[in-house]
């Protein structure tokens, strides 16, 4: 039999307190995707909260990618997406300090599945990073911004692998500090040898190098570290 609701304490943002309810209900029941959820009805009576603490908790929920609202036929659990947090990237604000943190999580991840990357890529992505590492390169030449082929490089290293979370969760990585760039004085100075680290990575596989491929990476991690740094000592932090 189901495990139940509990009735709820009345607190300035109880809406909240109705998401913690609702989450552990759903750990409680071993809920899937696809799995139907109370009608909105029976959350407010089994909480003993209104109807607005209620929708306000599931329009939260919504928004984290956990719930979706099927029009007659109530809450049902979703499939597990980055997708809210991708959509959401825009709106978030990330300090100096935060956005270093991110980025050293993509430094390692990057850099420690890169040898299982190498060893499953197919002839036509070795290519295809080429291609990418050689558009940039035109681009910097031009003075064109390489946000695009920059961030296409970055799938292809791992495309491979065929972990799509893994996928998501480095380019939700990409795009924080790309997003963060354009508000934090962390403008790319020095577009050529930035094409030149992502050539670096590209030969190195090419060479079938895992530690060259490393160090690249690392190179490649060291100019977005700098810039950074250089953003820090503008602001005299």
């Amino acid at each position: 039999m189901a495990k139940t609701l509990e009735p709820l304490a009345r607190a300035p943002s109880l809406y909240r307190s109705v998401q913690e309810a609702i989450k552990e209900f759903i750990i409680a029941n071993s809920l899937r995707p696809g799995d139907m959820l109370p009608p909105e009805t029976e959350l407010v009576r089994q909480l003993g909260v209104s109807r607005t603490s209620v929708r306000e908790a599931v329009k939260a929920l919504e928004s984290l990618g956990l719930l979706e609202v099927r029009q007659g036929s109530g809450l049902v659990m979703r499939e597990f997406s980055l997708q809210p947090l991708l959509e959401n990237l825009s709106y978030g604000h990330f300090d100096l300090q935060e956005l270093e943190e991110v980025l050293e999580i993509r430094r390692v991840l990057e850099v420690g599945l890169i040898s299982a990357a190498m060893d499953r890529m197919p002839a036509a992505t070795l290519a295809d990073l080429r291609q990418t590492a050689q558009l940039m390169r035109e681009h910097a030449e031009r003075s064109i911004a390489n946000h695009a082929e920059d961030r296409r490089f970055h799938q292809l290293l791992f495309a491979a692998l065929g972990n799509q979370i893994l996928l998501s969760l480095l380019d939700v990585f990409w795009l924080t500090f790309n997003k963060a760039s354009a508000h934090a004085d962390l403008h790319d100075t020095d577009p050529l040898r930035t094409a030149a680290d992502h050539a670096a990575i590209v030969e190195a596989i090419a060479a079938g190098d895992v530690e060259a491929t490393r160090r690249a990476l690392d190179r490649h991690y060291d100019g977005l570290i700098g810039r950074l740094a250089r953003a820090r000592a503008a602001r005299g932090s």
